[in-house]
């Protein structure tokens, strides 16, 4: 409200102009080139207090606590400079100048005239004072205050009620009042009146103090529990019917088109009831949004507080501590980001302390099995795995004790397959023919199995005769026939010509010759066994025997029509697994989506379907080390697995590991730790305990605790799983690879450089043998290669590893894989000690992106060395002004990295160079005499 300028209560307004825009403070317009910008209001905030200091430095956290004034995202502020500078275009943008990890300065010239005054504000309100147009309520105590609002409880003088009193000095802070009416009048007129929802009672808009007033509800949730340390004095039980109270308003608001955005306990309120229990109330719906604008006006209510951009909702509006992962990525709130905050509350009732973050490590705090499995159901980083609506979480927790029993049941009948399986395992190593009859008799079992349910779909709609019973036996016992001669009789040591120790896979290869002979005229059979002898030759990795089996599969159960899409899809989902596996990514894409249009056309959903679908997405994402889309997958195809009757632990554990490797790359470190230590202690704790995998899980250990720089914990790990799986497996297994690899990062990691660069060329020697030279892990393996040698200072050598390793990379995953990304990095690097191409050495810093090369060296400061890197080759192309302040910066700002990393130490001499006034621009070279003693 503009008033005049005499008012010692007023501020001054001005209207900036610069280059070709202005901006009216007072109006809070923005022009530029004589046109209105249409601008969300926190950029133009920014912009104002820029304006302001114009040739100053506002730091970050001045204008966090200016504009923002409550704790947020750290990338608001970067967002909101993006808009800013969208908006003013590129020559008004570039007066705002970046101070790298300092905050902005506006640098350009300014002029600015007053156009006015506006209250600081109007509020002065105070105990005991009398409540604004409500002569008989007095004030009693101020509930909450920020820059334009105060939140007040007051008593009636004659009656004693009490009323909640919220008031606003400015437009945001009005809108934010008329929004949560708005929201309110929706609630009443659909859901009626509700006990749990705090009634709006009236409200004045008219003339400022604009107030809302309110029903007492009660204390809020965060300050009774402290205070009164009331949820200590509730039982887990009593806790979770809190929960479940406001659960039930939530669903509610959710019902009928409403988002709260802003659930935690300070928006609850509870008071005791005449029966001693606790009643729950849901207030503050200030920063709501409405899912169907529609509904208001077939309701007939005034929109109040709503535009065309708050309507939409800002997405970072909240309670960090309580904000959806997506939402801080600035995606359109949903129901899903509420079911998040319940989630956290729902922990914090279950630890009885609504002040605790839920961080890693969380599950260690809940006893409770299945409540473990709703919080991290109701948390989930993916909002596509969480759960679907609060009925669900409802449902989930209510049905705690029936959920129990089940999985008690189901424990139960899986410990004979369990027993059953490690006994194969344990049997491994020492008698193949013995591994190929029980294989194969599970396989039989499946198969079994198929053709029971098969006859029975055909009895059932077709078949009512004893003759096409007899036929349906007659087929099995051809099955049976098959597996006796052309399989056990293989693998029998007793049997025939059986001159040597005959494998699994031999006794598999012969088998498969006289499968068109056993069952000409029986397609869904023959089809049956294709499928399963597909499945044996991928459990072996051997893609060239499995492949024509899975083709033929899916011949035949094209042909069969309905009665076999489910097994159709299947095999189109393994093949294009076999594609992933041999790196050719366009094929596996393909196939994959094609297999997905088709689920979805016929909506095929049985649950093996479903887990090949995801666990075949997830293997190709994970191959592509686009691990941030592989994670969803991966998590997935285990929560299929744990639920099938009887547990197949080969898949869950080569699951786990997979999913611990993208924990990894993905940096969630704590996470891949905890995964791999539980696996640990579960395969301890199985009956037979399998070696390999103990092998590979402590593997995975040593690989996460790297990372984390604890090498000394890392080191025997690995050494130990190094040995024995080159013990079982010999030294030409992808498993020993994988562990060697390993190594490798260990190695490199502690800086023993001649150890890493040995165990990199053997890796890539033994790569070549097992994928061939073109397959992406050689080209791993071979990118290994070229950072050893460029650690050991060998930069031409390195060079020769790397151009090859990255246009190998590039064929095989595309420009923008996070191993593509590391190759491109340390080519550059090579190119600048060599001192060549600085062209080329251009564009491929230019193609540099920190995020995407985080995926590499999980934890590094990549954007602390981008910059620096950026700086070393301005320097290389004869431009140390422009150079200097990104080095200077760069090295300011580097306590944290890490002391060993030579690009450091490179920037930091060749700033001395600079600040010396040495004309020598060339880059920082290693001493000669280093050199030489290293080689």
């Amino acid at each position: 409200m503009l008033v005049a300028d005499s008012d010692p209560k007023a501020k001054a307004l001005y209207r900036y102009r610069f280059g070709s825009a202005e901006f009216d403070e007072a109006r809070f317009e923005l022009n530029v080139a004589g046109l209105p910008v249409d601008m969300e209001r926190k950029p133009l905030e920014v912009l104002a207090l820029l304006l302001k200091h114009a040739g100053e430095v506002v730091t970050k956290e001045e204008l966090l606590e200016v504009v923002w004034a409550r704790p947020t995202v750290d990338n608001v502020i970067s967002n909101a400079i993006t808009k800013l500078r969208n908006g003013l275009g590129d020559d008004n943008a570039a007066q705002i100048v970046t101070l790298p990890r300092v905050g902005y300065r506006f640098a350009g010239p300014v002029k600015r005239v007053a156009v006015g005054r506006t209250l600081v504000s109007n509020i002065e309100f105070v105990k005991g004072g009398e409540v604004p147009l409500r002569p008989d309520f007095r004030f009693e105590s101020l509930l909450n205050k920020s820059n334009n609002s105060e939140v007040w409880l007051a008593r009636h003088i004659k009656t004693t009620e009490q009323r909640v009193y919220k008031f606003a000095t400015d437009n945001e802070r009005l809108s934010t009042l008329k929004r949560e009416v708005t929201l309110f009048r929706l609630l009443r007129e659909s859901l009626g009146e509700r006990g749990d929802l705090v009634r709006i009672l009236d409200w004045n808009f008219a003339t400022p103090p604009y107030f809302i007033e309110c029903e007492y509800g009660g204390e809020n949730l965060g300050e009774w529990a402290v205070h009164q340390d009331g949820l200590r004095a509730l039982s887990l039980e009593q806790r979770i019917d809190l929960l479940l109270q406001i659960a039930d308003v939530v669903a509610a608001a959710h019902d009928v088109g409403v988002l709260h955005k802003d659930i935690k306990p300070a928006n609850v309120l509870i008071t005791s009831k005449s029966d001693g229990t606790w009643q729950i109330r849901l207030t503050d719906f200030g920063s709501g949004r409405i899912l169907d604008p529609q509904r208001i006006a077939d309701l007939d209510i005034t929109q109040l507080g709503f535009t065309v951009t708050t309507g939409v909702g800002d997405s970072t509006s909240g309670t960090l501590l309580y904000l959806a992962p997506e939402l801080m990525m600035h995606q359109a709130p949903t129901i899903k980001s509420d079911i998040f905050a319940l989630g956290i509350m729902l922990y914090q009732l279950i630890v009885a302390n609504v002040r605790r973050p839920m961080m890693q490590g969380w599950e260690r705090d809940v006893e409770d099995e299945m409540l473990r499995e709703d919080v991290r159901a109701a948390t989930d980083g993916d909002p596509t795995h969480r759960l679907s609506s609060v009925h669900e979480l409802i449902e989930r927790l209510r049905g705690r004790d029936m959920r129990r029993l089940k999985l008690q049941q189901e424990r139960q009948s899986q410990s004979a397959a369990h027993l059953a399986m490690e006994t194969l395992r344990r049997a491994q190593a020492r008698k193949p023919w013995m591994i190929a009859a029980i294989a194969i008799l599970v396989a039989g079992m499946a198969i079994s199995s198929l053709l029971y349910v098969h006859a029975l779909h055909v009895q059932q709609q077709l078949l009512q005769s004893q003759a096409q019973a007899e036929k349906h036996a007659m087929q099995a016992d051809a099955v049976t026939e098959f597996l006796d001669s052309d399989v056990f009789s293989a693998a029998d040591p007793f049997f025939g010509d059986f001159a040597q120790h005959r494998t699994l896979k031999e006794a598999m290869t012969n088998a498969t010759v006289n499968v068109n002979n056993k069952f000409t005229g029986q397609p869904l059979m023959e089809a049956t066994v294709r499928m399963t002898l597909g499945r044996i030759f991928d459990h072996m990795m051997d893609n060239t025997a499995s492949e024509p089996q899975w083709r033929r599969a899916i011949t035949l159960l094209t042909e069969a029509g309905e009665i076999a899409r489910p097994q159709l899809l299947q095999s189109q989902y393994a093949l294009a697994e076999i594609f992933s596996r041999r790196s050719e990514f366009d094929l596996a894409a393909k196939e994959l989506a094609d297999t997905d249009d088709i689920r979805h056309k016929y909506q095929v959903d049985d649950t093996q379907t479903l887990l090949m679908q995801h666990e075949s997405w997830g293997l190709y994402f994970y191959v592509r080390q686009q691990v941030d889309r592989a994670i969803p997958h991966l998590i997935e195809t285990l929560r299929l697995l744990l639920q099938q009757p009887s547990r197949n632990f080969v898949a869950i554990d080569r699951n786990r590991m997979m999913l611990g490797d993208c924990y990894i790359a993905a940096n969630r470190l704590r996470e891949a730790e905890q995964l791999s230590r539980e696996l640990l202690q579960e395969l301890r704790q199985r009956h037979i305990p399998s070696d390999l995998t103990i092998a590979q899980a402590k593997s995975l250990l040593g690989e996460s605790l790297v990372y984390q720089h604890r090498y000394q914990e890392a080191e025997p790990l690995i050494n130990q799983s190094y040995q024995t799986v080159a013990a079982i497996l010999g030294p030409k297994e992808r498993l020993t690879l994988n562990i060697l690899k390993t190594r490798c990062d260990l190695y490199s990691a502690m800086s023993r450089r001649i150890e890493a660069l040995q165990c990199a060329q053997q890796s890539y020697k033994l790569a070549r043998v097992i994928y061939g030279e073109h397959h992406y892990a050689a080209l791993m393996t071979l990118l290994d290669v070229g950072n050893a040698q460029y650690a050991l200072y060998r930069y031409a050598a390195a060079e020769r590893s790397i151009t090859d390793a990255h246009s190998g990379l590039i064929q095989t995953l595309g420009t923008n894989n996070p191993l593509t990304q590391h190759a491109n990095y340390i080519l550059a690097r090579c190119l600048l000690q060599l001192h060549r191409d600085t062209d080329r050495l251009r564009q491929l810093v230019q193609a540099l992106d920190a995020r995407t090369l985080e995926g590499t060296e999980p934890g590094a400061p990549w954007e602390l060395r981008l910059q620096l890197l950026r700086g070393l080759v301005l320097l290389a192309q004869g431009q140390p002004v422009e150079a200097q302040p990104l080095l200077m910066a760069a090295v300011q700002l580097s306590d944290d990295a890490d002391p060993t990393d030579t690009i450091l130490s490179e920037a930091r001499l060749a700033l001395r160079h600079t600040n010396s006034g040495k004309d020598d621009q060339r880059l920082a070279a290693v001493p000669e005499e280093a050199n030489q003693n290293i080689e």
